[in-house]
């Protein structure tokens, strides 16, 4: 796995999290090819869930996951509109 890929998972995240530009940035970072999809990452949905319980443990940051309810329905959520997209 290289940052690449990992900038470019959270760039889908957010993207779609925030309501911005999600299929704009999801498009660009598919004709980039770029690897981004967890399976593909060998990122398990628990570790995506527990995203910002780490962040309010370690880092302290102001984040999207502190203003919206992050849940694995919000994860198939994604699935199902990469899988649409074609990603």
């Amino acid at each position: 796995m290289i940052h690449g890929e990992l900038v470019s998972l959270g760039i889908i995240l957010f993207s779609y999290l925030q309501k911005r530009n999600f299929d704009e940035l999801k498009g660009a970072i598919d004709k980039a090819h770029v690897v981004y999809h967890p399976e593909r990452l060998r990122i398990s949905i628990k570790t995506l869930l527990s995203i910002n319980a780490y962040n309010r443990k370690f880092r302290k940051f102001n984040t999207i996951f502190d203003q919206v309810g992050w849940t694995s329905k919000q994860l198939k959520e994604i699935k199902v509109i990469s899988d649409y997209l074609g990603g």
